[in-house]
């Protein structure tokens, strides 16, 4: 690299309208509008550039590098490696003019940054041909932080982009194959990951609202390459770029960041900058690991990702709800069964459609489920991020219990005790149903029909939600009635009640319904 005295050597003895003091306030003023970032040998290089002064050695080299960029730094210059490139967005400024903005990250020896390009420098790689694996160099681009606090290069009105520079040196930005890790090498705080892998899971695109922002679409993918797994985040037009991807293709991700998941494990959260290729033939061999399987009777409280083996005992009708975001949910409650215990399992939402089919007696895989322990103890969710497939064909499940019609067990009232569920019991009305319409904790109006009811060793109140609320309505005292899958809490008063669930029902064993109105 030639000296700052050589470098303004050539510059005189190019362009000889300008005086050796002249020069040397210009490298002084360059020097310091980059904030302490350029040497002194950096500023000469990049006046003589600016002057058109073509200087023999192999180009514009500078002592920044990626890893020296700080926010706030303006006027900088940089070379680096494209290892990936993402779409032209258009948007409208408040003046409503139309913008353009470009998502590129480069690379060099000492790190990975993003880079967006705006407006004019949009045209000029878009020209270019702008594309992997290239070598690029950012004149007067200046360094904010970005949504995720990470530092951002731009590329504005003063700043241009250079693709492919003859004067290049490969040697000081390494080919994209050295900046992809492995799973198992992944840290909590990672940017700009590249890596590939194995699908082990992929699930269904789930929408979601955004305020003033309309809505979004997420997907998740769980992926491996033999040192690990991790679930793969991808969003927005992301999620729709793997739609003929399957298990068993292998994805190369480009530009991920690393977050934490609901239960602090990593994840691989791919954006506006990252990038998702579906690889025709994986650069490595590995198996996919066996899925691994919960059994409900080890299912605790508050844990994410499970798989479960079962048969369906019994399928409630769905039912519908208010949303925090105003928006109609739906719910339909299953109750599974294996040889360690049964448990509820609710499918909320996009779910809904994929269980209406599904039948008692039929074997159900469900993956990426989650507990909650609720009013009725602990339950098993089926939202977004899962799926339920019917009558798997997978070793263990032709060992589940086998379910047969039989008359349900009755319990007797006095042996009832607070946080029983699937409890049927037989008894006598002792008053007419009080029937009240009341509002739910998530906004939504419901009927309720509530009285108590007696058999030879106690007496219990009783609660029917819903539907049911209409099906006891002009019960009379001393009717005999079975209640079906109720569940016992302790009611406001402190005693124990019964109260119906999405898969309770209620059989008349003895009419004595009150005549209508005006009968004779």
């Amino acid at each position: 690299m030639l000296t700052p005295v050589e470098v303004i050597s050539r510059i005189l003895s190019s362009r000889t309208d300008l005086t050796r003091e002249t020069v040397q306030e210009m490298i002084r003023r360059k020097k310091e509008a980059s904030g302490g970032l350029l040497t002194e040998e950096g500023a000469a290089y990049i006046v003589a550039s600016e002057l058109g002064v073509r200087l023999q050695e192999s180009g514009l080299k500078t002592k920044i590098m990626i890893k020296d960029l700080i926010s706030g730094a303006n006027d900088v210059t940089i070379t680096g490696r494209v290892l990936s490139v993402n779409h032209t967005r258009t948007f409208t400024r408040p003046d409503s003019t139309e913008g353009k903005v470009m998502k590129v990250i480069i690379a060099d020896l000492s790190g990975v940054i993003g880079v967006a390009l705006w407006d004019k420098n949009v045209d000029v790689a878009v020209q270019k041909r702008i594309s992997q694996n290239q070598i690029v160099r950012i004149y007067h681009g200046y360094v904010r932080e970005g949504l995720g606090k990470e530092l951002e290069l731009n590329v504005g009105s003063r700043g241009s982009v250079s693709v492919s520079p003859p004067d290049a040196d490969s040697n000081e930005c390494p080919m994209i194959e050295d900046f992809f890790v492995k799973i198992g090498e992944l840290k909590g705080n990672d940017q700009y990951v590249n890596l590939t892998g194995i699908i082990a899971q992929i699930f269904p695109v789930s929408t979601f609202d955004r305020p003033g922002n309309g809505g979004g679409r997420v997907r998740r993918i769980n992926l491996v390459d033999g040192t690990g797994k991790i679930r793969i985040v991808l969003w927005n037009d992301r999620a729709d770029s793997v739609d003929a991807a399957k298990k068993g293709d292998c994805l190369q991700i480009l530009g991920g960041r690393v977050r934490s998941g609901l239960r602090g494990e990593k994840e691989l959260h791919v954006g506006a900058y990252g990038q998702v290729n579906i690889l025709s033939e994986a650069p490595f061999q590995t198996e996919i690991p066996p899925l691994t399987l919960t059994r409900i009777g080890e299912l605790k409280p508050n844990v994410s990702d499970i798989n479960v083996l079962a048969t369906v005992t019994q399928v409630g009708q769905s039912r519908e709800f208010n949303r925090p975001s105003g928006m109609l949910g739906r719910v339909i409650d299953l109750t599974l069964v294996d040889d360690s215990g049964s448990i509820r399992l609710a499918t909320w939402n996009e779910q809904v459609d994929s269980v209406k089919s599904i039948s008692k007696g039929m074997v159900v895989l469900v993956e990426g489920a989650y507990t909650r322990e609720g009013p009725q103890g602990m339950r098993l969710n089926l939202g977004k991020d899962g799926s339920i497939t019917v009558n798997p064909k997978m070793v263990g499940a032709d060992k589940l219990p086998q379910i047969e019609e039989e008359a349900p067990q009755v319990i007797q009232i006095n042996r009832l005790k607070t946080g029983m569920s699937g409890v049927t019991v037989e008894g006598e009305v002792s008053a007419a149903p009080d029937i009240k319409e009341v509002v739910t904790r998530s906004g939504q109006k419901v009927k309720v029909a509530s009285f108590k009811m007696r058999d030879q060793t106690g007496e219990v109140k009783v609660s029917f939600w819903r539907s049911l609320a209409d099906e006891v309505k002009g019960l009379q005292e001393g009717a005999r009635i079975r209640f079906v899958n109720a569940y016992s809490k302790t009611g406001f008063d402190g005693s124990l009640e019964l109260s119906s669930g999405t898969s309770s029902k209620v059989e008349r064993l003895s009419e004595q319904l009150k005549e209508p109105s005006g009968a004779k």
